[in-house]
């Protein structure tokens, strides 16, 4: 049985359609395909040409996953994407910011983090918006809810820093220092330019870090899972007065201080 003239007709334009597409496809990644690198905990989408710094970031982030991982007496959080964009601009148009609106240096949206390094741009502070981000999406995972509060952000911001104390010490008052449910209940901050700027942020960094070095692993999960002063006793074990004195003597020893409850 012999074709039809239009069936070649429509066959050709369907070729020269997939041939388009290619086309498209091949100028749009002129710089690398796309590509996928895992790591233990990390999947990283980025150009061929963004390998190597995928790899970097792998190293650096997998030590702030097994830190935290022991900090909330856990054994996985899960796989994180991490998704490296080229520029700036290409990073606005993926997380839904408007052309020159100002771009944080990371950003968690719908449970991915993205990224973008360019030349010039300040290391350390890339660095640790990309941990900030990365202990919030943890947090996010182990109490399964994206609505958290304060001391989620304050435990991202510790690990963020590699668990550094001292700067945030200073000038601090311990017989000052807010009741606990008022640097766990804090609203939460999206971005790790934002934190130190937050009021209490000081406080909630330390109070973050006392229930992380508390001996007996009492405070921690459990504050997170809680969030509201009303539900303090329930997430903790302690009324708050016993916790609140626990952590004003941490303050005041000015030393990693273990409450024995």
């Amino acid at each position: 049985m012999k074709r039809k003239p239009s069936f070649y007709v429509v066959l050709g334009v369907l070729a020269a359609a997939v041939v388009c597409v290619l086309i498209i496809l091949a100028v749009m990644n002129r710089d690398g395909m796309i590509i996928r690198r895992q790591s233990d905990h990390f999947a990283f989408y980025c150009y061929k040409r963004q390998a190597q710094q995928a790899s970097a970031l792998a190293e650096q982030l997998e030590a702030v996953y097994a830190t935290t991982l022991e900090d909330l007496g856990i054994k996985s959080a899960g796989t994180i994407a991490i998704i490296i964009h080229p520029s700036p601009d290409d990073m606005r148009r993926a997380v839904g910011l408007a052309d020159g609106e100002d771009l944080p240096a990371a950003m968690l949206v719908q449970g991915e983090v993205h990224i973008c390094c360019t030349p010039g741009d300040d290391e350390q502070l890339h660095s640790e918006a990309l941990a900030y981000q990365v202990v919030r999406r943890m947090v996010h995972t182990t109490i399964g809810t994206d609505e958290t509060f304060a001391l989620a952000d304050a435990l991202a911001a510790f690990e963020a820093r590699g668990r550094e104390l001292a700067s945030t010490r200073a000038g601090i008052s311990a017989e000052a220092a807010p009741l606990p449910s008022v640097v766990t209940g804090a609203p939460s901050t999206p971005y790790y330019e934002d934190f130190f700027s937050q009021p209490n942020s000081q406080y909630a960094y330390l109070y973050a870090a006392f229930l992380t070095f508390e001996e007996e692993g009492t405070g921690l999960l459990k504050t997170l899972r809680g969030g509201s002063p009303i539900r303090f006793k329930r997430a903790t074990g302690y009324e708050e007065a016993h916790w609140d004195a626990l952590w004003r003597q941490w303050l005041a020893q000015g030393q990693i201080y273990s409450s024995q409850p």
